[in-house]
C-alpha cells in the first residue's frame, strides 16, 4: 500500500499554530480533543504522567500547550472509529528552556506515523493524515515513545474527521490491551513423508479409499454402540451429493473395516486425512484417536497403539458448522453443505526410528548457474532403544550421486533435526516453461542397516521480489492467471486424478501460466501436476471473508477478536507445512477478501518464518475506500481494479496482484439465457485491460475471475452455486470465453495485422515468453496448398521478426500456428494478404420492377418470386411469401432492450428466465406508400412506450428490403442492444454468417467464429414442462456431455444458433427447402436470431453494448450508449430474400 502521510511541521508562536489548524482541516470537524497533562481533559488517556512547565522568559505559551503527558511510552485510545471515514491529528509538544534534546516516535499500536525532534523551550505543532491502518479496526491506539532524551511528552491531541461523530474513550485493562498472542496454543502440524520403502513390509502404504459405511444421526454413543441404520458411502465424497442430510450442528458418523498387514507388525503406523470437512473425531477400535478441527487442510495421526494384528474398525463423527467453516465461508459459498472426507485417506507404516519431517529448498549464484540445495530433516526415534549410529544417504539421479548426512545419538521418544546445504553444479532449473524435476532419494541408515526410504520429485527453483517485481531464477516474470475452485456438477469440491489432470492440461494449452487456489488448498496431486505441466501456484489457505459483509457471520461477530487467531493461524501452518516442497507454489496467500487485523498481522509472522522461500500475500483491497486496512504484505493485491487499475499501481514500489479481475459474465443471468453471445464481448475487456497490466512493470499480472463454473447439481434435483463464471464448465468443457483468455495471454503477439502481396512475408513478433526463446517453438505456415515452417531468435520479454519466403497474393492468406516445446498449440494467427475481395452487397444485383397494389387494409408488393403485405393500420409487415411459402411472419419490431443485471448471489437456477424485450405499445399514426418502377417505399409513422418515430421501408424487385428506423426515446434507458427484429417462419432453423474480429484462429465449435454455419438445434429438441403460471421448467444435464458447449441448448435454439455475432457482413437464415433471408452489412453491426415459440425471430443490430455483469461493468464502459430521454436511435437492416 502507498501510504500518503501529510506532516506539516512548524516553530511558531500558538496563535499561527491555530491559524494553521483553522486552514488544513476546515472541512473536517472535531470528534476528540485530549487537553494533556489536565486530569479531567484528557479523557482519552491510557498510560502517562502529568507534568506542567513554566512559561520561558521573553514568550507567553498559553497554560493548555505547558501541560503535557509524559512517560517512556504514552498512550491514549480513540474509539468507534469509522474505517470508512478519513481522519487527521493535530498535535502540539513543549519543553523547557534548557531540556535536553527530546526524540520520540508516534505510533499506532506498532506502526510508525511520524518521527519528531524537540527542540528546548519551544511550542511545535504537527499535524497528520491519518493512514487507514492507523485505525483499521475501529480503534486506535496512538503511542508516543521515546526514541532519544528523558523521555516522551504530548501536550495536545486534537482528532478531525470527514465524520462527524464523537469519539468514545475506553479505560483500562480493555484500552490498554495488547495481545499477548504468546499465550494461544495452536497445533503443530506433523506430516511425514510417505515411505517408499520401509525394512520388513512389502507394502508400507494402505489406501482406505472407497466404500465406507455413513449414518446421519448415528447412536449416541457411537461408536462404541453403532445401531442400525447404516448405508453405504463413498470415500473421497461429499455426503450431501451423495444423497444423505444431516441436522445442523450435529455429527454424522463415519464406520469401515481393514485388515492390518501381517508384515507391520512392530513398526510405526500412521493415519492421515487430507481433507476432513470440517470437525471430526477419529476412532480406531472405539478408542479416540485424535481430533481435528479444519477444511480443507491434511491432519495425521499416530495411530500406533491402537490397532490390533487383523482386523480393525475405523470410525469417525464428522459435523459440518464449525468455527474452521465461518472462518473460511466454505457451506455459504458452495450453497451446500460441504460434510463429509473429502479427499483421500492412508495409513502407513515407518519404522520406529524414521523420518518426521522433509523440507526441501534450493538456491542460486549470482549468475544462476549453480545451485545449493537445502534439506532439512528431522529424524525420530520411537523405540524404545537409544539410536547411535544412524544417518541419511540422499542422492539426486542427473544431480547428485551421493551426499551422507549423520545424524546424532539420539535417545528413545526423541526427535532431532539435520540439516545440509550441498552444491550442484549447472542443474536444470525449474520454470512454468520448462518444468524440470529432479527426484531426491533419501534412504534412512541404523547401524548399518536401510530401514527407510523416501522419496521426493523437487525443482531447482529460486522466488525472490525486488523492489515492485517478482524474480523465478533472477528473470521478472509476468502472471497470466486464473483462480480456480475444485468443483464438479456431481461430486461438488471432491475430485478425482481425472479431473485434476484435465484441469491443468486445460489451463497450460490455454496459456496460463499461473494459478491462484481460490480460496482454499487444492488437493496435493494437483499441485504435483502444476509441478509436473509447469504452471505457476499461488497456494491460498482456507481462510475466506473474515469481517467482509458478504459473511454474515460478522453481522455479529467482532473480525478483530483474538479468539479467531488460534485456527487462523492453524489452517495457515497446515497449508504451507503440507506443500511447501512443490516448486510450482510460488507465493503463499493467508487469506480471500477478509479484513486485515492484529490476528493478520501475526499470522502473517509466523507464515514468513515458516517458509523464507517464498512471499506471502493478503487478498484485500490495497487502494481505495472499501476493505483497505494497511495491510502490508511482500506482495499488494487488489481485486477488481478496472478498465485504468494499470494507472492506480504504475508508481507502486512493491509488486501489486491483481487477484480477482474482469469478471466473467454470471450474475446478468437473465441475459445469458437469451444471449449466450454476450460472452463474446468479455476478450474484448480482456485483451484491454491485460495489455496495460503486461506494460505496467509494478503490476505482477493477475487472475481472471473465475477458472470454472461454480455449479452443484444436488441428488435432489437442485441446482446451486454461483454458476457459469469460467471459462471452462464444471463438465471440462472449453466455453467461449475460453478461446479469448487463449488469444490474450497467448506469450506470442504478432504486431503485423495485414501483409502485402509478394515473395517475402515479413511479421513482427511480440515474444511475451517469461523464459523462452521463439526459437524454442515449432512454427508452422501455410498459405492455400503451400505450407512450411520457419523459425526465429527473438529472446524472452522482448519483440523481433520472423521471415517466411513464399510468393503471396492479394487475396491470400497466411496463417502462422505456433506450438509450445511442451506439443500444445500456443496460438494460429489468419493474417490477411492484399486487398480483401468484396463481399456481396445489394447494388451488385441487376434492377428488377416491382408491383404495389393496395385495398382497404393493406399494401401488396409483387416481386421478382416474391409477395409482400403491409397492414395499412399498423405499418407492419404481415407476411412475406415466396410462391405459397411463408417467409416473414411480422416486423419491423423496434428493440431497445435495456440491461439487466443481478446481485452477487450463489441463486444459479435452470428457471431463470429469458430477458429479451421488443419494444411495447406500438401504435401507428401514418402510413404512406410511393412506388417507382424498381423499388416501393413505405413511410410509418407511429410510437412505442418507449420511444416515438418512424420506419421506412424500401424494397425492390429482387427482394431487398431496406429497413431504417429513426425513434426518440420516451426515457431513459441503458440498453443491452438497439436494432430491428422480424418474426420469421419456424422452418428457419439455420443460421450461416461471416463477420470481422480483432481475433483470428476460433475453434470450428466457438459461437464467435469468423465463418460458420449453426442449426437451431443439434439434436432433438429441449421438451420442457410448463408450469401453471406459464414458466418454462428446464433441467440441467446431469451426466457427462458428449458434445461441445456450444451444442447446448434450451428452448430458444442452441447456444450456437441464438448468440449474437458482432462485425457482420452477412447473415442468412435458412430453412430445409432452400430458402434464404441474409441480411447484408458492412462490419458495424451484429445479428442474432432465437427460437419465440411457433416462429423464428432474426435481429438486425446498430448498438451492442455487451451485458450488465456486475464486476464487468467498468470494463464495458467502452461499449456503453446510454440514452437519455429525448436521445434519437437509428439504423438500417437490409435483407434480401434468396
Amino acid at each position: 500500500m502507498k501510504t500518503h502521510i501529510a506532516i506539516i511541521l512548524t516553530y511558531v508562536l500558538p496563535l499561527m499554530g491555530q491559524i494553521h489548524a483553522e486552514q488544513t482541516t476546515k472541512n473536517m470537524s472535531l470528534v476528540a480533543q485530549d487537553n494533556c497533562g489536565v486530569r479531567g481533559k484528557e479523557p482519552h488517556l491510557v498510560e502517562g504522567q502529568a507534568h506542567a512547565f513554566g512559561n520561558p522568559a521573553g514568550q507567553k505559551i498559553d497554560k493548555s500547550d505547558r501541560t503535557c503527558t509524559f512517560g517512556d511510552k504514552v498512550v491514549y485510545v480513540y474509539d468507534g472509529m469509522d474505517i470508512q471515514a478519513d481522519y487527521a491529528i493535530k498535535l502540539s509538544f513543549f519543553s523547557a528552556p534548557g531540556d535536553h534534546k527530546r526524540v520520540l516516535k508516534v505510533l499506532s499500536d506498532t506502526r510508525e506515523l511520524a518521527t519528531i525532534t524537540l527542540t528546548p523551550g519551544r511550542l511545535i505543532h504537527k499535524e497528520i493524515d491519518l493512514p487507514k491502518f492507523a485505525y483499521a479496526y475501529g480503534k486506535m491506539r496512538l503511542i508516543f515513545e521515546k526514541v532519544e532524551g528523558s523521555n516522551a511528552l504530548v501536550s495536545t491531541i486534537k482528532v478531525f474527521s470527514s465524520n462527524p461523530k464523537k469519539l468514545k474513550a475506553e479505560k483500562g485493562a480493555k484500552a490498554n490491551q495488547v495481545v499477548d498472542y504468546s499465550k494461544f496454543l495452536v497445533p503443530q502440524p506433523i506430516y511425514a513423508p510417505f515411505p517408499k520403502t520401509t525394512a520388513g513390509t512389502d507394502q508400507p502404504v494402505m489406501s482406505l479409499n472407497g466404500k465406507w459405511q455413513f449414518h446421519p444421526e448415528p447412536h449416541k454413543e457411537f461408536p462404541s454402540k453403532q445401531g442400525s441404520g447404516w448405508k453405504p458411502i463413498q470415500v473421497p465424497g461429499h455426503w450431501t451429493m451423495q444423497g444423505f442430510t444431516v441436522k445442523d450442528g450435529t455429527h454424522a458418523g463415519y464406520l469401515r473395516e481393514f485388515d492390518l498387514p501381517s508384515d507391520w507388525g512392530g513398526k510405526h503406523i500412521r493415519l492421515r486425512f487430507d481433507s476432513v470437512f470440517s470437525d471430526c473425531i477419529v476412532y480406531i477400535n472405539g478408542q479416540e484417536a485424535g481430533k481435528h478441527l479444519g477444511t480443507f487442510t491434511a491432519f495425521e495421526l499416530d495411530v500406533t497403539e491402537l490397532l490390533r494384528p487383523g482386523k480393525n474398525t475405523l470410525a469417525l463423527r464428522v459435523r459440518n458448522d464449525s468455527q474452521a467453516d465461518v472462518l473460511g465461508s466454505l457451506n455459504q459459498y458452495a450453497n451446500f453443505p460441504m460434510g463429509g472426507i473429502l479427499r483421500k485417506v492412508t495409513l502407513f507404516a515407518v519404522p520406529e526410528l524414521h523420518l518426521t519431517d522433509m523440507r526441501i529448498a534450493t538456491t542460486f549464484d549470482s549468475a544462476f548457474e549453480d545451485a545449493v540445495l537445502k534439506l532439512q530433516f528431522e529424524v525420530s526415534n520411537r523405540s524404545l532403544e537409544s539410536a547411535t549410529h544412524v544417518h541419511l544417504d540422499v542422492k539426486v539421479p542427473g544431480a547428485l550421486e551421493h551426499y551422507r548426512i549423520w545424524v546424532p545419538y539420539l535417545e528413545n521418544n526423541q526427535s532431532t533435526v539435520v540439516t545440509a546445504a550441498i552444491p550442484i553444479k549447472k542443474p536444470k532449473k525449474w520454470d512454468n516453461e520448462h518444468p524440470n524435476l529432479y527426484t531426491l532419494e533419501c534412504t534412512l541408515n541404523n547401524a548399518g542397516q536401510k530401514i527407510e526410504t523416501v522419496n521426493k520429485r523437487f525443482g531447482f527453483r529460486q522466488v525472490e521480489v525486488r523492489g515492485k517485481q517478482m524474480f523465478i531464477n533472477g528473470k521478472p516474470i509476468k502472471l497470466a492467471g486464473v483462480c480456480r475452485h475444485e468443483a464438479h456438477p456431481l461430486l461438488g469440491r471432491s475430485l478425482t486424478m481425472e479431473q485434476w489432470k484435465k484441469d491443468a492440461e486445460l489451463y497450460m494449452t490455454g496459456n496460463v501460466n499461473f494459478i491462484r487456489t481460490s480460496h482454499y488448498p487444492p488437493a496435493e496431486e494437483f499441485v504435483e501436476i502444476c509441478d509436473e505441466l509447469g504452471l505457476f501456484v499461488e497456494l491460498e489457505a482456507p481462510v475466506c471473508w473474515v469481517g467482509h459483509h458478504a459473511n454474515y457471520s460478522w453481522r455479529k461477530n467482532d473480525y478483530r477478536d483474538a479468539k479467531w487467531y488460534p485456527y487462523i493461524l492453524q489452517a495457515n501452518l497446515e497449508t504451507i507445512r503440507f506443500h511447501r516442497n512443490n516448486p510450482s507454489i510460488i507465493l503463499w496467500s493467508l487469506a480471500n477478501e477478509s479484513y486485515w487485523s492484529e490476528n493478520f498481522v501475526e499470522v502473517m509472522k509466523h507464515a514468513q518464518a515458516e517458509d523464507r522461500t517464498r512471499p506471502v500475500a493478503f487478498h484485500d483491497q490495497d487502494y481505495g475506500g472499501f476493505n483497505n486496512l494497511g495491510s502490508n504484505a511482500p506482495v499488494a493485491n487488489i481485486h477488481y481494479p478496472g478498465p485504468n487499475g494499470d494507472q492506480s499501481v504504475k508508481d507502486y514500489t512493491r509488486p501489486i496482484v491483481f487477484g480477482e479481475y474482469c469478471h466473467l459474465n454470471v450474475y446478468n443471468r437473465e441475459e445469458l439465457v437469451a444471449d449466450p453471445g454476450i460472452r463474446n464481448t468479455w476478450g474484448d475487456c480482456l485483451d484491454h485491460i491485460w495489455n496495460k497490466m503486461y506494460n505496467t512493470q509494478a503490476c505482477l499480472g493477475g487472475s481472471i475471475w473465475s477458472g470454472i463454473d461454480d455449479l452443484f447439481l444436488l441428488p435432489d434435483g437442485r441446482a446451486v452455486g454461483y454458476g457459469a463464471w469460467g471459462p471452462i464448465d464444471g463438465w471440462r468443457r472449453p466455453k467461449p470465453e475460453y478461446f479469448y483468455q487463449k488469444k490474450v495471454y497467448s506469450p506470442i503477439r504478432l504486431n503485423t495485422a495485414d501483409l502485402p502481396a509478394g515473395n517475402t512475408a515479413v511479421v513482427e513478433v511480440d515474444n511475451r515468453h517469461n523464459f523462452t526463446n521463439v526459437n524454442e517453438l515449432k512454427i508452422q505456415w501455410s498459405t492455400g496448398e503451400k505450407k512450411g515452417t520457419t523459425t526465429a531468435d527473438i529472446a524472452p520479454r522482448s519483440k523481433g521478426k520472423l521471415s517466411i519466403d513464399t510468393p503471396l497474393n492479394d487475396g491470400d492468406e497466411l496463417t502462422l500456428s505456433f506450438y509450445s516445446p511442451k506439443g500444445y498449440l500456443i496460438d494460429q494467427f489468419d493474417i490477411p494478404v492484399g486487398k480483401a475481395k468484396a463481399t456481396p452487397s445489394e447494388s451488385d444485383l441487376p434492377a428488377a420492377p416491382v408491383k404495389l397494389a393496395e385495398n382497404d387494409s393493406h399494401f401488396t408488393l409483387t416481386g421478382k418470386g416474391f409477395t409482400c403485405t403491409v397492414d395499412k393500420t399498423t405499418g407492419m409487415i404481415t407476411s412475406v411469401k415466396k410462391g405459397d411459402t411463408t417467409l416473414i411472419h411480422d416486423g419491423a419490431h423496434l428493440v431497445i432492450n435495456p440491461l439487466k443485471g443481478g446481485g452477487c448471489f450463489p441463486n444459479h437456477s435452470a428457471d431463470t428466465p429469458a430477458h429479451d424485450p421488443l419494444c411495447s405499445g406500438w401504435k401507428a399514426s401514418s402510413v404512406k406508400a410511393t412506388a417507382t418502377a424498381n423499388a416501393v417505399t413505405i413511410n410509418v409513422a407511429g410510437k412505442y412506450a418507449e420511444a416515438d418515430g418512424t420506419f421506412t421501408y424500401t424494397i425492390n424487385g429482387n427482394g431487398v428490403f431496406a429497413i431504417g428506423y429513426q425513434f426518440t426515446t420516451l426515457a431513459k434507458v441503458d440498453p443491452r442492444q438497439v436494432g430491428l427484429a422480424l418474426n420469421l417462419a419456424p422452418e428457419f432453423t439455420q443460421v450461416s454468417w461471416e463477420r470481422q474480429s480483432a481475433f483470428s484462429g476460433f475453434p470450428e465449435e466457438h459461437i464467435g467464429r469468423l465463418k460458420g454455419t449453426a442449426p437451431a438445434f443439434y439434436g432433438e429438441k429441449p421438451n420442457y414442462a410448463i408450469s401453471a403460471d406459464g414458466k418454462v421448467q428446464r433441467k440441467f444435464i446431469r451426466e457427462q456431455p458428449t458434445h461441445p458447449w456450444s451444442q447446448d441448448a434450451n428452448e430458444l435454439g442452441s447456444a450456437d444458433f441464438r448468440s449474437t455475432r458482432t462485425g457482420i457482413l452477412f447473415y442468412k437464415m435458412s430453412s430445409p427447402a432452400g430458402d434464404h433471408l441474409i441480411i447484408l452489412s458492412d462490419g458495424t453491426q451484429a445479428g442474432r436470431c432465437r427460437i419465440d415459440g411457433d416462429q423464428v425471430r432474426l435481429y438486425c443490430i446498430d448498438i451492442d453494448t455487451g451485458g450488465a455483469e456486475l464486476f464487468l461493468g467498468g470494463h464495458l464502459g467502452r461499449f456503453r450508449h446510454p440514452l437519455k430521454e429525448g436521445a434519437t436511435v437509428s439504423g438500417k437492416m437490409t435483407l434480401q430474400i434468396q
